[in-house]
C-alpha cells in the first residue's frame, strides 16, 4: 500500500511487480516501451480506511456479499455509488486490483466466476443499460460476454467477471461490490 508519502505506483502485470514513487506520475519520465513491456502508471493515494485512487475517482472493495439493491444503498451510505466503469483501463485496474486472480479452469460456466457488482443495470427499461450513479447509458465502454447481454428472466444487474468481463444476473443474487466516488 502506498502511504502518505506515495503519489503514484508503477505495476508491471508480466512480472505481478510493482514500484511505489514519491512524486506524480505526470513528472516521470514514461516511455511507450514501458506500457509495451508490462508496467502501468497510476495515482495511488488512500482515500480514508481502504479506498485506493485511480485517476480522479477512489474505490472501496466490499468483500461482503449483499444483493444489488442493499450494495446500491450500502454505497450511498458512504457517499458513493456502485462503481461506474468507463474505460477499457479502469475496467483492467479494477480486475486486476480487487478481483482474485482468474483460474480459467475453475471458471466452467463462465459465469461462475462473475462475483462483484458494478452500477450497470436494466432495471427501468429492458436492454437499457444505465449507471446508477448518473443514469448514463452504458454506451462509452462496455466489457460484456460474447453471450451478454442476454434477457433470460429477470437478470436486470450487472456483475463484473474476474477476467474483467460483464454479465447480466437477477438483483437479487449475493456478491462482493465495489463503490466508487469522486
Amino acid at each position: 500500500m502506498c502511504g502518505e508519502d506515495c503519489n503514484c505506483f508503477a505495476y508491471n502485470s508480466k512480472r505481478k511487480t510493482c514500484h511505489l514513487y514519491s512524486k506524480s506520475c505526470d513528472s516521470l519520465d514514461l516511455f511507450l516501451s514501458d506500457y509495451e513491456t508490462g508496467w502501468r502508471y497510476f495515482a495511488a493515494v488512500l482515500k480514508g480506511e481502504g479506498w485506493l485512487s485511480y485517476g480522479m475517482h477512489s474505490y472501496l472493495h466490499i468483500k461482503t456479499s449483499i444483493n444489488w439493491w442493499d450494495a446500491k444503498y450500502e454505497c450511498e451510505k458512504l457517499g458513493a455509488y456502485l462503481v461506474t466503469i468507463e474505460t477499457e483501463e479502469e475496467n483492467t485496474w479494477l480486475t486486476e486490483t480487487f478481483l482474485p486472480v482468474l483460474d480459467p479452469a475453475g471458471c466452467n460456466p463462465w459465469w461462475i466466476c462473475c462475483s462483484h457488482w458494478i452500477g450497470a443495470n436494466d432495471i427501468d427499461k429492458e436492454n437499457l443499460f444505465v449507471w446508477t450513479e448518473n443514469n448514463n447509458n452504458v454506451t462509452s465502454y462496455s466489457d460484456w460476454h460474447p453471450d451478454e447481454p442476454d434477457d433470460l428472466g429477470d437478470q436486470d444487474c450487472v456483475h463484473l467477471c474476474r477476467d474483467g468481463i460483464w454479465g447480466t444476473t437477477p438483483c437479487h443474487e449475493m456478491y462482493s461490490y465495489i463503490c466508487e466516488k469522486d
